[in-house]
């Protein structure tokens, strides 16, 4: 039976030994780090800013319809053909093979310069998209970085509990001694050193499988920031808690910066502005036009060799839809339906985001009392397991209730671990309904 507990404390104490090397050896991860790896490299990401330039590209007035089209454009045409002419008197001429040489160019400028309106509103239409893709892109980031925050405070946690797990093993083991040596002095039974050995390797399997939790969890924030999985690092072992967060000035600033909002106020826009093209059919459009024309040709039989001309073209068309089915009166009445569904939607988003604000923040402010009332209770919990320890020397208590009493402090160290962690996460998903999650 010595030689297993032999065996198990080496496992446990190299382990040990391998993740504090290990922890020396590899670079700090900061939080404020592992976001700006993540933003750099996660493609998701990458995929947004694409989109986004894209919309930047977009936003112009050439593709508005501010600016003209200019057109150049040339021919080279050659004919045969067999002529043969016959008059009234019986005369006939006949040509085998003749030719045709034409060779026309032209530069033609056309512009429209009224169109209903519509350019002006198509261009009103593309800075909205523009600003739509870049708010897609921040909701992305918001995303990332809460994600990321998410697991980086995760694995603090599950760090904190490793130390916890740690020093409950260590106080099984002293149990265990302590059983043992009363078991050999006579004044204690066998089974008290048994159920003293079964609660070491129970606490010591939890140790084991708490170091690989972390691992992997490592690993995870790894791919979340779209690097080797396999590299390791050292992170932060503590969570700092902000207690300063105000209701009324985050609720207040929720429709003006929340991020999903303003995407619903962006589609909304857009609708209105639709609505405001479906009326540019009624107006006349008017284009103006303007070029250069070249032309030859190269006769081999008839009464002209060569028929050549050359010249500029300019003029004004006025274009006016008088009819088209009723489609312009469908479109119009379509597009007002289409707003007073932009209107709902906008209407349904405020109404969620503001719930949600109101939840987590409830659930905000009752974790911060729990984490001091879980503050203090770990302060009795851990005199309460000094004191039964104190007591099991002396063998006024039972294994049992020591065990019971050390599961209590694990218990409420747990819940303290729970509680931070909640508040964390808490905290910033409410910067993130507020959209203070990130600086512009």
């Amino acid at each position: 039976m010595n030689k297993i507990v032999v065996i198990l404390k080496a496992f446990i104490y190299w382990i040990f030994l391998f993740y504090s090397i290990q922890a020396n050896a590899q670079d700090t991860l900061k939080l404020d780090q592992a976001i700006a790896i993540g933003l750099q490299n996660n493609f998701y990401i990458l995929i947004a800013k694409n989109n986004t330039e894209i919309a930047i590209n977009n936003n112009s007035i050439g593709n508005a319809g501010f600016l003209p089209k200019i057109s150049a454009n040339g021919t080279l045409n050659n004919t045969l053909y067999n002529y043969y002419t016959e008059d009234f008197d019986g005369n006939s001429n006949k040509t085998n093979q003749s030719a045709i040489n034409a060779q026309s160019a032209n530069v033609l400028l056309n512009w429209t310069v009224f169109d209903g309106f519509e350019m002006f509103i198509q261009k009103s239409e593309l800075e909205e998209f523009q600003k739509m893709s870049e708010n897609q892109l921040k909701l992305e980031v918001e995303n990332l970085v809460s994600e990321i925050s998410a697991k980086y405070y995760g694995i603090v946690q599950q760090q904190k509990r490793l130390k916890i797990l740690e020093n409950a093993m260590n106080f099984s083991n002293k149990r265990k001694e302590l059983a043992q040596a009363k078991f050999r002095l006579g004044s204690a039974s066998e089974l008290n050193y048994l159920q003293a050995l079964v609660d070491l390797n129970a606490d010591s399997t939890a140790l084991i499988r708490q170091l690989n939790q972390v691992k992997n969890s490592k690993s995870e924030l790894n791919n979340l920031l779209a690097r080797d999985i396999f590299k390791d690092y050292v992170i932060e072992d503590s969570i700092s808690v902000d207690s300063i967060l105000s209701f009324s000035t985050m609720l207040s600033e929720i429709q003006a910066k929340n991020t999903e909002i303003l995407l619903s106020q962006s589609s909304l826009d857009i609708s209105m502005m639709n609505y405001r093209l479906s009326h540019s059919p009624k107006y006349p459009q008017i284009n103006f036009f303007a070029g250069y024309n070249f032309s030859n040709t190269n006769y081999e039989t008839g009464s002209n060799k060569i028929s050549q001309y050359q010249g500029p073209v300019y003029g004004v068309t006025l274009s006016f839809n008088i009819f088209n089915g009723f489609n312009n009166r469908r479109n119009s009445a379509n597009s007002k339906i289409l707003i007073n569904s932009g209107q709902i939607q906008l209407n349904q988003t405020i109404s969620e985001i503001q719930t949600a604000f109101y939840t987590l923040y409830n659930d905000y402010v009752t974790n911060l009392d729990l984490i001091k009332f879980e503050i203090e209770n770990i302060k009795a919990a851990r005199r309460t397991t000094f004191v039964a320890y104190e007591r099991y020397k002396l063998g006024e208590i039972s294994d049992i209730e020591l065990r019971q009493t050390q599961l209590k402090q694990l218990e409420a160290e747990n819940q303290l671990l729970l509680a931070e962690y909640q508040v964390k996460l808490i905290e910033t998903e409410l910067l993130r309904l507020s959209g203070k999650l990130i600086k512009d």
